[in-house]
């Protein structure tokens, strides 16, 4: 048998019922390759009507869709099988599949997949359906629409607005959707030269690379055993086949070949290193990962304050695509899932499974922050929700909170001076 990964059999099947729920507990443990789940939804706007308040504006930014491996993931899957060949004698029958797997073409890496443009395309019905009255037809008068150029960003921002305007599934909204002029606001972690020195030293994956020394050795020589190596796969083999289950699983759903090997506990001990990548890269681990994210954040609040004074700079919804490296320094701005401890490898069994910050919940597939403004009874009101859900911002003393109260939280981040900050040596 050969393996490869099905990335496009969602062309032949119903959307609405194929391969969108998670059909395996390991699938909720995949770290940002977690697809998006149907939220809990409250009904807190019905609440905010009975308090006389009506939606102003919406700012919206959210992660592209489910896509295939990435060119660096599908270059590392290429050399997968080969790197059993010099045990191919030794291998059991029950798994020789392994020697003949095929990964994902160059030429499709990184692409959003049908279930990634289904997951933008539900988002966008379910803010509708909520905040009915709120969207008219689309005109760029009222609603601005921004991706970066990666054209998952691109595609997948056209498909949030089907849903949230067209009502129907279509392939080619792109037309709506601003790219120029984006890449400080949302690719800051490509351009701001002290956060790219900090990734030069090593210091962000130090954590990371220690939890795997500790954990890794015995799954490998686990598996090894199981599948009849006569010696134990080394750290590197062992991540190139957690890969493999990982993509094999947000892309197809399918846990039955790669993730076979696995167990849940196996999967668990993965999320962790990526959590602790994500922490020290894109997080709380150092300041620098998320006060770059300031400048969008300034633009995000401009925005909001725009639609309280009204006139030609205000718009009824903001809408902004991109990616996980975007959405988490944003999220840790807000001071959202920020745990009373750092994370590190050595932690205690207890801290790591209570732990808030996990990148499966924080930053799935198609993740998403919403800022909906309030007017009520004469006050302007905030309220945030995290992939559809109403959080609590540390500071406000509820979930609709008073807006000048929510804005002088951040004096900070509305402060900063990208080329003060940005264009600095970064020192060790």
């Amino acid at each position: 048998m050969k393996l490869v990964f099905l990335c496009f059999i969602l062309f032949l099947v119903d959307f609405s019922t194929c391969c969108r729920d998670i059909t395996n507990e390991k699938g909720f443990h995949l770290s940002t390759k977690t697809r998006y789940q149907l939220p809990q939804i409250e009904n807190t706007y019905n609440e905010y009507l009975k308090k006389n308040c009506k939606l102003i504006h919406i700012n919206y930014i959210g992660r592209h869709g489910t896509r295939n491996p990435s060119v660096t993931e599908t270059l590392s899957l290429s050399s997968l099988g080969q790197s059993f060949k010099n045990q191919e004698g030794n291998i059991y029958k029950e798994y020789k599949w392994i020697l003949d797997f095929i990964a994902p073409k160059n030429e499709s890496a990184g692409i959003l997949l049908p279930v990634g443009k289904y997951e933008l395309f539900e988002i966008g019905k379910r803010i509708k359906s909520r905040f009915k009255n709120f969207f008219n037809p689309f005109s760029s008068e009222f609603y601005q629409v921004f991706s970066t150029k990666v054209p998952r960003a691109f595609e997948s921002a056209s498909f949030l607005i089907n849903g949230l305007f067209n009502g129907s599934f279509v392939e080619d909204n792109g037309g709506l959707v601003f790219t120029n002029d984006q890449e400080n606001l949302l690719r800051f972690f490509d351009s701001c030269s002290k956060f790219l020195g900090y990734l030069e030293s090593g210091e962000n994956v130090i954590e990371m690379n220690l939890w795997k020394s500790y954990s890794y050795p015995p799954i490998a020589k686990r598996i090894s055993l199981l599948i009849g190596l006569n010696e134990t796969m080394s750290i590197k083999v062992l991540d190139k086949l957690f890969s493999a289950c990982v993509n094999e699983a947000s892309i197809n759903n399918n846990y039955n070949d790669w993730c076979s090997l696995f167990t849940k506990e196996d999967i668990v001990n993965w999320e962790y290193a990526q959590d602790l990548k994500q922490f020290w890269t894109r997080s709380y681990g150092n300041q620098l990962n998320y006060k770059m994210a300031s400048l969008l954040f300034q633009e995000i609040i401009k925005d909001l304050e725009n639609s309280i004074k009204g006139g030609q700079d205000s718009f009824s919804a903001r809408i902004r695509l991109a990616h996980a490296e975007t959405l988490l320094p944003i999220i840790s701005i807000l001071g959202l899932y920020k745990d009373t401890y750092n994370l590190y490898a050595n932690l205690t069994s207890s801290q790591i499974n209570s732990r808030k910050f996990k990148t499966s919940n924080i930053s799935p597939y198609a993740a998403n922050l919403a800022l909906y403004l309030f007017k009520c009874d004469g006050t302007i009101k905030i309220s945030v929700e995290h992939n559809e859900v109403p959080v609590l911002i540390p500071g406000c003393k509820g979930k609709l909170c008073d807006f000048f109260l929510f804005k002088n939280l951040f004096n900070n981040a509305l402060s900063f001076v990208w080329d003060a900050y940005c264009y600095e040596t970064y020192k060790h």
